[in-house]
């Protein structure tokens, strides 16, 4: 019996199965040696190259076999026996290859082997890319060569190949739902990105309080709402050099008592924790990565905070004048005197607020007026100093008793 191409299948049948039941218990793992079968140079040979994937990445040292099969109930005619003649690195990089010992021979499976070891050496900085390692066989008899290659596929352990960036957006106003468009890169030259999970959290935490993202293509997104994970079922692809936005809708968090007074700050920012492989049974994790967001007040927490300082601005200085000059002042020079000062501490507020006015009081102070504590105090300021400045019209046009005659 001849091996013969129905006998390469047969032997790929045995093979691929196994290899597949361990990718279904393991899933896409670290450490998992596949082969890949070259393309038959004649009926008898069947040549594999065998590296650990999970060791194929920049500054290691890597493992490869390149194994001639052929069937052990038969002899190779002399003139279809091969060698391997010579080998060559992948051109267009700096990756060594050497062939480590001799052949190495032996009987497996009913077959005759011969085994090459070689060490492939990938330099640090190495492109995560696929190569091409070059192989020479030769026939023994005529001394005629065939050439095949080898598919090396480095991959990468510290470079962020799936950059994650958030779109241009408005300040996301506090207590709202918003629209964030999340950008997704794929800088693999070669390589698809399969994209397993995305985990948002923010900083500080607390910002996002749910999020929503429909169907995308074919692809579901499922969503852990307790901790904000997007799961892609089966997975999101993107291929190489391209990109994907998500449109994702979050809820924000609403004020609380530190945002009123601290306000949010400039150092708001999500945070995306993610997994995904490289098409290359490579599972990669690599540090979360930030994108810096405005959050502000609402303008009604602002305006409310404004009257709320007008107004205990107003009467605290009401209540100074009444006591400066108590039974001065009648019912209606008191609803005129509540009236301006009201008014002007608002005016003084928006002034300041819309102008981004700075205050003298607080020149050495770096107030942001996104803050609802900044606009009361503006507020409380405008009406408690805002009067000092129609004091002279107000003591002119305001009615105000007479003093009773004295008694002679």
């Amino acid at each position: 019996m001849q091996f013969t191409g129905r006998c390469l299948n047969v032997l790929a049948g045995r093979v691929m199965p196994g290899l597949l039941g361990v990718f279904g218990v393991l899933g896409l793992t670290l450490g998992i040696v596949a082969a890949q079968t070259l393309e038959a140079i004649n009926e008898h040979y069947l040549i594999e190259a065998r590296y650990d994937k999970g060791q194929a990445y920049a500054g290691n040292n890597l493992g490869l076999k390149i194994t001639l099969k052929t069937p052990a109930s038969q002899s190779v005619p002399r003139d279809k026996i091969l060698k391997l003649a010579r080998y060559e690195a992948p051109e267009e990089s700096n990756i060594e290859i050497k062939l480590v010992g001799n052949p190495e021979r032996n009987t497996r499976d009913s077959y005759n082997q011969e085994i090459y070891t070689f060490q492939v050496k990938i330099p640090q900085g190495t492109e995560p890319r696929s190569y091409k390692v070059k192989l020479k066989f030769q026939y023994e008899a005529d001394q005629t060569t065939v050439d095949r290659e080898v598919d090396l596929v480095v991959g990468e352990r510290m470079n962020k190949k799936l950059v994650i960036t958030g779109g241009d957006s408005e300040p996301f106003v506090a207590g709202s739902r918003v629209i964030y468009n999340l950008n997704l890169q794929n800088d693999y030259r070669d390589y698809t990105i399969n994209i397993h999970e995305i985990r948002i959290t923010s900083v500080p935490a607390g910002l996002v309080r749910s999020i929503t993202l429909g169907p995308i293509g074919e692809v579901k997104a499922e969503i852990n709402a307790r901790t904000n994970t997007i799961s892609f079922k089966p997975f999101l692809s993107i291929r190489p050099i391209d990109k994907e936005t998500l449109p994702l809708e979050l809820e924000i968090g609403s004020m609380s008592t530190t945002n009123w007074i601290k306000g949010f700050g400039d150092s708001s920012k999500l945070v995306f924790d993610y997994e995904y492989d490289d098409g290359n049974e490579r599972i990669i994790a690599l540090p979360p990565q930030e994108a810096a967001v405005k959050i502000r007040p609402s303008d009604g927490t602002l305006l409310g905070a404004m009257f709320i300082g007008v107004i205990i601005g107003t009467g605290l200085k009401f209540y100074l004048e009444y006591l400066r000059e108590k039974g001065v002042i009648n019912r209606k020079g008191v609803a005129v005197f509540v009236g301006i000062t009201i008014l002007v501490g608002i005016v003084i507020t928006v002034i300041a607020w819309a102008g981004q006015i700075q205050i003298i009081a607080f020149k050495d102070i770096n107030l942001s007026y996104d803050r609802p504590v900044v606009i009361f105090i503006i507020g409380l300021i405008g009406a408690l100093g805002g009067v000092h400045f129609l004091n002279n019209w107000a003591k002119k046009y305001l009615p105000q008793e007479s003093s009773p005659p004295k008694e002679t």
